[in-house]
């Protein structure tokens, strides 16, 4: 297995790619200088991995497919809680920010699924 350097993984990707990656990395640095995510944050993320895993499964590991079912549970638990006005404890919006903020979510999609 060749390692390659990401940043001629970088130069080598179309124009568009390379901007659309930088307003992802923007994104994630807001994100993560903001510290927390909300609930329809954490709907919106869950519902994006599972959109993106759906179409590609029997290809996913099966590390990116529990990534993905826990991302479903998390986007219930949150559009749920959202729905009923009800705050979740401090404890799953640190979870969620670990597993589904928009940093742990870029380098998924960069590195754990087969795009």
């Amino acid at each position: 297995m060749q390692i390659t350097n990401p940043v001629q993984q970088f130069i080598q990707l179309s124009v568009p790619m390379q901007a659309s990656v930088a307003v992802l990395a923007l994104i994630g640095v807001q994100q993560l200088r903001q510290g927390h995510i909300g609930r329809v944050g954490i709907a919106s993320a869950g519902g994006l991995v599972f959109s993106t895993a759906y179409p590609i499964w029997n290809q996913l590991a099966q590390m990116w497919r529990a990534y993905t079912a826990i991302a479903v549970v998390f986007a219930v638990v949150a559009s749920v809680s959202y729905l009923t006005k009800t705050s979740m404890s401090s404890e799953f919006y640190k979870v969620a920010l670990l597993l589904y903020g928009a940093g742990p979510i870029i380098m998924v999609f960069l590195y754990g699924f087969p795009l």
